[in-house]
């Protein structure tokens, strides 16, 4: 950028201070380009009585470009640091625009050093702040794009829907399966431990089955899903995003609430509730391992006092939460993936916090449901 037509070779940068006046003033003068070695910035004084202000000249300047901008800046954090605020006097109109990026910069990485307690507590909890709000937005958009589904007007690939079910269901029953068992093995064991001391062996067969179809086997599973599945979903979305394929949906008028955000949406919440009952079955398979191997239980006594023990409100809450666990994951996945930055240390932030994040709020709704079942005697 050139403010005058002068022959860059016999063009050479100065800083100049005056400092006999009310207002100190620093002038700037010649070429500031990377080309040109850096001015030395004069010795500040300090700043004497009634001297707040300092001003910077630019009228001179021939030449200038970013090296301008970073002059400037040290020399501004100079002056500061001597007590003085600074103005800009004869520059471009552009100037005072970079130099507000410079400072914007600085104050998206602040320092740590000498911050208290309060303005960490107050730093966290308008980052928590700002977070709910996009999070809101984020419903708000989720829920226009469920409208548009309902009414057949939602744009996405049928085929990356049926990729997704497999994904996060065919390839996920083995890890389930295996969770699940074990974790009706242990029931089991505990159990015995307990029960035999009254010679009530048998009904370890109703605390496995109960307890697998009301809460362990949805939470299990969930939790699950959280780590493989809503992790990915955070993954894959925050590299859209690096990428700009997001920005690239939206030029060509596809949402990518209806093209990415929806499908992960049907997908998890149909599938949860059949890898939650397949996760209950594999508890109860755990169980009879345990009883018959273990506490002279026949496998036709264990099968019977199992058949009677399940009602049909526990398998139904069993598949509320499971439906419901299925929507926080599909969502946190995805707002994680949305808010991702470009870099790839941002995109595995994205991902830990989306599980993470819905491992908390599947515990909070399991807690809430059993508050609400035990009001409704359910």
């Amino acid at each position: 950028m050139r403010r005058n037509h002068k022959n860059s070779k016999n063009c050479r940068s100065a800083i100049r201070g005056t400092w006999e006046a009310e207002k100190p003033k620093l002038s700037f003068s010649g070429c500031f380009t990377i080309h040109d070695p850096f001015a030395e910035i004069p010795e500040i004084p300090e700043a004497k009585k009634g001297q707040s202000e300092a001003l910077f000249d630019g009228s001179e300047i021939d030449e200038w470009d970013s090296s301008l901008i970073i002059q400037l800046d040290r020399c501004r954090d100079a002056f500061s640091a001597k007590g003085f605020s600074t103005k800009l006097i004869g520059f471009p109109g552009s100037i005072e625009t970079l130099l507000g990026r410079t400072d914007s910069t600085d104050e998206s990485t602040p320092s740590s050093d000498g911050e208290n307690f309060i303005h960490r507590l107050g730093g966290h909890g308008l980052e928590a702040w700002h977070g709910f709000c996009g999070f809101i937005l984020f419903l708000g958009e989720m829920t226009q794009s469920v409208g548009r589904l309902i009414k057949g007007k939602a744009i996405f690939q049928r085929a990356d829907l049926l990729h997704l079910l497999w994904d996060s269901t065919g390839k996920s029953i083995g890890i389930v399966f295996l969770i699940s068992f074990l974790t009706g093995l242990i029931l089991a064991f505990v159990g015995a431990i307990q029960l035999s001391q009254f010679g009530a062996n048998i009904f370890v067969a109703d605390l496995v089955s109960i307890a697998m179809f009301r809460e362990m086997g949805a939470m299990m599973t969930g939790i699950i899903l959280a780590g493989r599945t809503g992790s990915a979903f955070a993954a894959q979305i925050g590299s859209m995003k690096a990428n700009d394929e997001l920005n690239a949906l939206q030029t060509m008028g596809i949402s990518p609430f209806d093209f990415i955000v929806l499908p992960r949406l049907i997908a998890l919440t149909l599938t949860l509730p059949v890898l939650a009952f397949l996760a209950s079955l594999s508890g109860i398979l755990g169980g009879l391992t345990v009883s018959v191997g273990f506490m002279d239980i026949t496998m036709s006594q264990y099968l019977d006092k199992t058949s009677t023990s399940i009602a049909l409100s526990s398998f139904l809450s069993g598949t509320m939460k499971s439906f419901v666990f299925g929507c926080i994951i599909a969502l946190t996945g995805c707002f994680r993936g949305m808010g991702a930055g470009s870099s790839a240390e941002s995109v595995g932030r994205a991902a830990t916090s989306a599980v993470v994040t819905s491992i908390i709020w599947i515990i909070i709704a399991d807690a809430l449901f059993a508050v609400l079942f035990n009001l409704y005697g359910l």
